[in-house]
């Protein structure tokens, strides 16, 4: 019998939910206003828990190979409106 992967339709950390087939965050069950690539940074992170994610790898799942963006400015601005949707601060210790 062969068994079956199952992906989850959300992820939960803390007090968020991330729902994958809709593209949503929510915080104790209301909608935190986030879209696009910081929701997609956010699926990233959280399917590889204490791993480190380098900005190449950001860059690289984010963006087509043929598009430039500055290796920083790119995925850094994503990565701060998805901290900012969780409620953190640039400089503050991760929870999750």
């Amino acid at each position: 019998m062969k068994e079956s992967c199952s992906v989850p339709s959300a992820l939960r950390f803390g007090v968020f939910e991330l729902d994958l087939k809709a593209g949503e965050l929510r915080k104790k069950g209301m909608k935190v206003k986030l879209q696009g690539q910081p929701i997609d940074i956010l699926v990233l992170l959280l399917q590889r828990p204490g791993e480190i994610v380098t900005r190449e790898e950001l860059q690289k799942n984010l963006w087509p190979a043929d598009t430039f963006c500055g290796l920083r400015a790119g995925p850094e601005q994503c990565h701060e409106e998805a901290a900012g949707g969780v409620g953190r601060r640039r400089r503050e210790s991760p929870l999750y």
